[in-house]
């Protein structure tokens, strides 16, 4: 979450100078960004579908723990932005039932719930998938190809939407790295030196630009180091509850401080401005507003 508030301030502000400083915030916030979200995920969710595999179950929590918290943070400001003629009514259910990044994109749509959405209505066949001999290969080929096909016959479309779709095999591997976890021990060297290797020769010669594979590789990277320094630095109990603090609230720190800058007009205020009220703004409400979230879901289910 550090990592992708400081690369949303960079950009919201056009951050550059001094020069040291911006290179070094632009280094940190790229480490991780949001393909380990994604990864974070599977991971996740590989664990809890293996606790508890009734699929009625699995979805309730799901909406219980992300779509009713997106519904909550984000609807006043859909409602806003159709009273003052923004968008038309349609406009508010494609964006409340994140359809709206699949249909026109990025420009109006919020890409990462609605690739997170789409990842958990198919997480059971995933589970699944992965069970199988060679599951992982066959389901990353099978994206790679999908989106390799949206490159060359749906360019305009496969531009709107790349920011959400090459970041969906981290998700795979992610689902697929807690399955051998889970299994503790027992993991398949050959799946490994596969994917390490294919991941090596594309960063090395990225035939296929469109799928970001240098960056890729080195979010998979920043993801090693930073569990080694998360292992070394176990005994920093400060650093650790500040960590632990803001994984709390990740979802609302995301949801909140990405569309308050949404939200604040063009003209408005000046960059640093707008990011200081909308980062600032998530860090205070996103406490209260996981607050109403839990308190609502409870009773929903009572």
């Amino acid at each position: 979450m550090l990592n992708v508030m400081v690369l949303h301030f960079i950009s919201y502000t056009g951050f550059s100078h001094p020069g040291w400083v911006a290179s070094m915030l632009n280094f940190f916030g790229r480490i991780l960004f949001t393909e380990i979200f994604l990864f974070l995920s599977g991971f996740g969710l590989y664990y809890s579908f293996h606790k508890n595999n009734d699929i009625g179950s699995f979805y309730h929590k799901r909406v219980d723990r992300l779509v009713i918290p997106y519904w909550i943070m984000t609807l006043p400001f859909f409602v806003g932005w159709y009273i003052s003629g923004e968008i038309e009514a349609v406009g508010v259910l494609t964006r409340l039932s994140t359809l709206e990044f699949w249909l026109n994109g990025y420009n109006t749509g919020r890409w990462y719930e609605s690739v997170t959405v789409f990842l958990y209505l198919w997480f059971p066949l995933i589970y699944k998938c992965l069970q199988k001999r060679g599951g992982v290969i066959m389901m990353l080929m099978m994206i790679i190809l999908v989106i390799t096909a949206l490159y060359y016959c749906s360019p305009d479309y496969y531009k709107k939407t790349s920011i959400g779709i090459v970041k969906i095999p981290f998700f795979i591997l992610g689902a697929w790295v807690g399955k051998q976890s889970l299994e503790e021990g027992k993991m398949n060297v050959l799946y490994i030196g596969i994917i390490i290797i294919a991941l090596i020769l594309l960063y090395l010669h990225p035939i296929c630009p469109w799928l970001n594979v240098r960056e890729g590789v080195l979010r998979l990277v920043g993801l090693f180091f930073s569990c080694v320094l998360l292992f070394y630095t176990e005994k920093i109990v400060v650093f650790h509850r500040v960590l632990q603090w803001i994984g709390q609230y990740t979802l609302e720190l995301y949801i909140l401080h990405t569309i308050f800058f949404t939200a604040l007009p063009n003209d408005f205020a000046n960059g640093y401005v707008k990011a200081i009220i909308a980062i600032g703004g998530a860090f205070i409400l996103c406490v209260p507003i996981h607050r109403i979230c839990t308190s609502i879901v409870l009773l929903k289910n009572n």
